[in-house]
């Protein structure tokens, strides 16, 4: 069992529900307020956004991903993709009191070192480290010794790695910690979500697990997504946290796989009551 901004988030809670706002702003900031009122109508526990520096996590000639690349007018590079996502310093404690004054727990993941020194006058609940960062010691080390809960996307990792930045992350001073099953594809289909990995994770560390939403179809389709059923289903797995991802109303294809996100329709789902009890269930509301 963990606390994140008040809630406990582990095994026989409710399902602790994060409104993934992620880059899906594209550097705007009235979209990024957009996306925190989307996560609040849906009734989504947290609003999370990314932050870091493109200088720090690209070097200015790499590569785009496939999925990126075959975007329209998607960027000559990582780096130049990344900048254009980049929201500015002062829009983190403007985006963190609008989620509060919604009821929302504000969270964003960390990429980088100047991006956690940027956070952390904002005293957030907990920090996501991203699945690329789970082997990067020096950094799992500077994020456990803020003392704050740590939400760990698992990736790639195989169970060693993941032990061992359990480890780090502990010896750091950090112990309370919850991993997230990431199937590192975008979209995710739904033969490779293997929703039996969550109870391994659950069993081998003792820590609440979760899975994020990850539908390979544009919001008119969700309800035929094999990709969100998955995510549905996972909760009946003591799936303990489940990010879903935002966009607005202004959804196209384009920019969705540019950011790799996947989108709640401007009539977002809500959360069903149930989750309230012991696990989530996102509910489209009736046409």
């Amino acid at each position: 069992m963990i606390g994140i901004g008040g809630r406990e988030v582990g095994p026989g809670r409710p399902c602790f529900v994060i409104g993934e706002a992620g880059v899906n702003h594209n550097g705007d900031l009235g979209m990024a307020r957009k996306l925190v009122d989307a996560a609040a109508e849906a009734g989504a526990d947290a609003v999370k956004f990314q932050t870091f520096s493109a200088d720090a996590t690209a070097a200015p000639d790499a590569a785009l991903a496939d999925y990126q690349a075959r975007a329209a007018g998607a960027p000559e590079s990582q780096h130049a993709l990344l900048a254009g996502l980049e929201l500015p310093r002062e829009a983190y404690a403007e985006l963190k009191a609008r989620a509060e004054a919604r009821g929302l727990v504000f969270l964003s993941t960390v990429f980088d070192e100047p991006s956690l020194a940027l956070l952390e006058p904002l005293n957030l609940a907990a920090y996501k480290i991203p699945s690329g960062e789970i082997v990067n010691r020096r950094f799992l080390d500077a994020v456990g010794r803020k003392n704050h809960a740590v939400i760990l996307s698992t990736g790639m990792a195989r169970l060693g790695e993941i032990d061992r930045a359990l480890c780090t992350l502990r010896a750091s001073g950090c112990n309370e910690i919850a991993l997230l099953h990431c199937v590192s594809c975008y979209p995710a289909p739904a033969e490779a979500c293997n929703l039996a990995v969550l109870s391994v994770l659950a069993r081998s560390f003792g820590v609440p697990v979760g899975f994020p939403t990850t539908p390979g179809e544009p919001p008119s389709r969700w309800r035929r997504s094999r990709g969100v059923r998955a995510s549905w289903r996972s909760t009946s797995r003591s799936t303990a946290v489940c990010p879903g991802r935002i966009m607005p109303p202004a959804w196209n294809r384009e920019n969705w796989r540019v950011s790799s996100a996947t989108c709640v329709p401007s009539n977002p789902p809500s959360v069903s009551p149930r989750r309230r009890r012991k696990n989530a269930s996102l509910r489209f509301p009736a046409k």
